[in-house]
C-alpha cells in the first residue's frame, strides 16, 4: 500500500495534468483536496477519516451480516417467513438479479435485521460530549463530561421491548414501534454525528441474504454445544 506522502505527491500530480478536465473524484483524493485547501485538515485527519470508513463500512457490515444469519438459525420460524417472503416476491425465481424495488419489499427481512441489530448492535457503544449541563435521575452532568452509551444495555430496556431477550422480529412492524421513543432504538447512533452508513447499512445487508436464502437454509448446533460438557484445556 503506498504511503500518504506517495499519495499525495500522486493527486498533486494528477491535478496539475487534468485541472480541466472534469472527474469524479475517489474519496481519498476528495480526503487529500481538502487538505491541500485547508492545512488545519491534517494528515491524522485524513487518516482518522479512512479508518471511519473502513471501520464502519467493513467490519461492522461484516459483522452484522453473520449475527443475522446466525439468528436467523437459531430461530427456524422465523427463517420460514422470510422465504415465504421471498417466495412472494420473486416467484420462485432464482435467477434473476436483486434490484432495488425488490429489497424495498422485504418488509420483514428488514424488521428480522433490526431486532438482530437490537439484540446485537454492530457497535456495542460510542461516546458523546455534553454541550450543556444537565440533571439525570437527580445526578448532575457538566458541559464537557463525556457520556458512555451503550446500545446493547438501551436496546434491553423493558418498557421499550417487552421480553427484551427474546428474538421478535415483529416488534419493529410500523404498529408495534410507533410509540416508542425514537431514541430507544440507535444500533447507529443518533443525531448529527450518526454511523456514517446508517441510511444504506440496511440495504447492504438484505442484499445478500435473498441469493443466500434461494435454495438453501440455515441452522446452528450452538444449543448442542452449549449443553455438551467440554474438557478443560
Amino acid at each position: 500500500m503506498l504511503e500518504l506522502d506517495e499519495l499525495k505527491q500522486e493527486a498533486a500530480n494528477a491535478e496539475d495534468v487534468d485541472r480541466h478536465v472534469a472527474k469524479s473524484k475517489a474519496f481519498l483524493e476528495f480526503l487529500l483536496e481538502c487538505h491541500f485547501n485547508d492545512p488545519s485538515f491534517t494528515e491524522e485527519h485524513v487518516r482518522e477519516e479512512v479508518d471511519t470508513f473502513m471501520f464502519a463500512g467493513h467490519d461492522t457490515t461484516g459483522m452484522g451480516l453473520s449475527y443475522v444469519l446466525y439468528c436467523i438459525g437459531l430461530h427456524p420460524e422465523v427463517q420460514k417467513k422470510i422465504v415465504e417472503e421471498l417466495d412472494e416476491i420473486f416467484q420462485n425465481d432464482n435467477d434473476r438479479e436483486v434490484t432495488c424495488e425488490d429489497l424495498t419489499k422485504l418488509k420483514y427481512l428488514e424488521c428480522t435485521i433490526k431486532e438482530t441489530f437490537r439484540l446485537y448492535p454492530p457497535v456495542p457503544f460510542f461516546l458523546r460530549e455534553c454541550n450543556e449541563t444537565f440533571e439525570v435521575l437527580g445526578h448532575k452532568v457538566h458541559r464537557g463530561s463525556l457520556c458512555f452509551i451503550f446500545p446493547y444495555a438501551l436496546h434491553r430496556d423493558r418498557e421499550s421491548f417487552p421480553n427484551p431477550e427474546k428474538f421478535i422480529p415483529e416488534r419493529f412492524f410500523p404498529e408495534n414501534s410507533r410509540e416508542r421513543h425514537p431514541y430507544a432504538y440507535i444500533p447507529f447512533s443518533a443525531g448529527p454525528r450518526n454511523c456514517i452508513v446508517k441510511k444504506s447499512e440496511y440495504t447492504f445487508r438484505k442484499y445478500p441474504l435473498p441469493i443466500g436464502e434461494f435454495g438453501y437454509r440455515f441452522d446452528t448446533d450452538t444449543q448442542d454445544w452449549l449443553e455438551k460438557p467440554h474438557k478443560k484445556a
